[in-house]
């Protein structure tokens, strides 16, 4: 598939040998389930996986995670079941999926913010999952679904309860929320892993905890902390909550930044001891200044995801 970087998920069953057989052309790097049969295929470059072996269980991270294979199989030696993998990569941080294969049974997701995929289709009598539709398409050879097209082409993603549906006539979108269980004999199920927590912290007590999250998660992703180091505005959703109150936030050198918390305004719109630091600083104050205002809704509800 040209080099692109992507893997498919097989069931530890003889159902999957079928798609293991077609998967097998275009994959460069393969891994193998604890009985041997065929569990990843893809292409990837080195160290973009993590895989830990215990016994015939086996688990992988892929995608950015500072996780070692020892981390990890310390952590898969805790599970019994294929149920208790959520529990033993909890507090994981960074953007990757989470693969297992435990007892027969396969369990894949993908990341709550939506930025990790799972899709699934079924290829000779058995669920097959991967991390992007186009290879799921160009498996089964499936045309394209022109109704979804025109959906996505109006609104990307498109609202709920359509924003799992691909554009490719038999391949399904998994929701961030769920994961897939895929069982030996082909068949597969989703069930959710992840769900919002109740609000029961008062936001000033909250806010420390969600910007230690935020700074660790920066640290996996791009290498280093925040205050004006690489990643302190890679994630806007994350500090366009915490402006200050008050005005609409205004491009820098606005009358504006001289007023009261006017260092705090400057650190988040670009400044640095008063001067002004062009580039991505003022474009994202120039963007907040136009944006309309931000209110919070719940997935699945009112809105699109």
């Amino acid at each position: 598939m040209n080099g692109d970087v992507w893997f498919a998920v097989l069931p530890d069953g003889a159902a999957g040998i079928a798609g293991a057989r077609l998967l097998r052309a275009s994959a460069t790097a393969a891994v193998e389930h604890g009985s041997g049969r065929p569990w990843l295929l893809g292409t990837w470059p080195d160290g973009h996986m993590t895989v830990a072996a215990v016994g015939a269980a086996r688990l992988a991270v892929i995608g950015r995670c500072q996780v070692t294979a020892d981390g990890l199989a310390a952590r898969l030696a805790r599970v019994a079941d294929i149920t208790d993998v959520e529990q033993a990569v909890r507090g994981l941080a960074g953007s990757h999926h989470v693969v297992a294969s435990v007892g027969g049974r396969v369990w894949v997701r993908g990341s709550a913010s939506g930025t990790r995929l799972v899709f699934r289709t079924r290829v000779g009598g058995a669920e097959v999952a991967a991390d992007r539709s186009d290879v799921l398409a160009r498996l089964t050879g499936a045309g394209l679904d022109e109704e979804a097209l025109a959906l996505h082409l109006l609104s990307s993603p498109p609202p709920y309860p359509l924003d799992t549906r691909c554009v490719w006539r038999g391949v399904e979108g998994v929701r961030p929320e769920h994961g897939l269980l895929l069982e030996p004999d082909g068949r597969a199920r989703t069930r959710p892993w992840w769900s919002p927590p109740e609000p029961v912290r008062p936001r000033a007590r909250g806010a420390p905890d969600i910007r230690q999250r935020a700074d660790r998660g920066r640290r996996v992703l791009y290498g280093r902390g925040r205050d004006g180091q690489r990643g302190s505005l890679r994630w806007p959703g994350l500090h366009q909550p915490v402006l200050p109150r008050g005005p609409r936030a205004r491009p820098p050198g606005h009358p504006a930044l001289d007023g009261p918390r006017s260092g705090e305004r400057r650190h988040l719109l670009g400044h640095a001891g008063g001067r002004r630091t062009p580039g991505r600083g003022m474009r994202a104050a120039a963007a907040l200044s136009a944006a309309p205002p931000v209110r919070h809704v719940r997935r699945g509800r009112s809105c699109p995801r």
